[in-house]
């Protein structure tokens, strides 16, 4: 292999994963000062897959992700070098992408309908339009969890939830994957801390359907028996007196607003 195609996968892999962090950056968190946060995040995710898609390629050979390479009687050199190739090859594109990397390594993306659909929002975004029927946040936790995730510890044993730029996000963001009912992969180090945040959702589950099958009228219902219910919580649940007010408020705005996203969070036990 020419010498300054060397180092090609893992400059490329190194970058995909900084485009992963700064993709999920932008999907758990929001900024009141962009307004296009969320079309960010679809355009890093995409950005993201591809790269890692080409890394795992250029491992084999750096010149597997050109569809086009400069031919010997247009180059100026004895061997074809990187400069040549940056002037005139082309790589290939994205939805191209999952079978040159099965030709090359035998690897077939999982769910490979999320991913082309992924890359035509992406594209819809980038060249058109924001469509406003969709949820940004939710298709893109998806493809990062459902496409990202699996390929990049199938390809190097990494973990999805381990490259985000904010040294605090774990803090936060298991219980918007549960609470978006989406499958992950949970590296050793992350397992008690997303089991906690689980049965932590669980309970507010249970605390939620409680009220909603006991209380006819919030609007209606006296002080006295909301103490007694906030006090039944905190018994019955093994919960702080603050924890059982917290929890009978959200139980009460989600009720009172018809709002059973709760239904659908992830609160069934992970498989080890």
């Amino acid at each position: 292999m020419q010498e300054d195609l060397i180092g090609i996968a893992k400059h490329i892999k190194r970058l995909g994963l900084a485009s992963l962090a700064h993709a999920q950056q932008h999907t758990f968190f929001y900024s009141s000062y962009n307004t296009y946060w969320k079309d960010l995040a679809v355009l890093q995710a995409a950005h993201a897959a591809e790269i890692l898609i080409k890394a795992r390629i250029a491992e084999h050979h750096p010149l597997l992700i050109f569809s086009e390479i400069p031919k010997s009687t247009k180059v100026n050199e004895e061997k074809l070098s990187l400069r040549a190739l940056l002037e005139s090859g082309k790589t290939i594109q994205y939805n191209e992408l999952p079978e040159r990397l099965w030709a090359t390594t035998g690897y077939k993306i999982k769910n490979d309908n999320i991913y082309q659909r992924f890359g035509k929002l992406r594209n819809t975004i980038q060249h058109f339009t924001t469509p406003h029927d969709k949820d940004l946040t939710q298709e893109t936790l998806e493809f990062i969890f459902g496409i990202i995730d699996p390929m990049i510890h199938d390809f190097w044993e990494l973990y999805a939830v381990d490259y985000i730029e904010d040294p605090d996000a774990h803090e936060y963001i298991f219980k918007t994957l549960l609470k978006s009912n989406i499958d992950f992969l949970i590296p050793d180090h992350y397992k008690e801390k997303v089991e906690k945040d689980r049965l932590e959702l669980e309970t507010n589950v249970k605390v939620i359907t409680f009220i909603k099958n006991s209380v006819d009228n919030f609007s209606s219902a006296a002080e006295t028996d909301k103490l007694e219910i906030i006090k039944y919580i905190q018994n019955n649940f093994n919960l702080s007196e603050w924890q059982a007010q917290r929890l009978y408020y959200d139980a009460r705005d989600k009720i009172s607003s018809n709002d059973n996203s709760y239904l659908e969070w992830r609160i069934t036990p992970f498989m080890s």
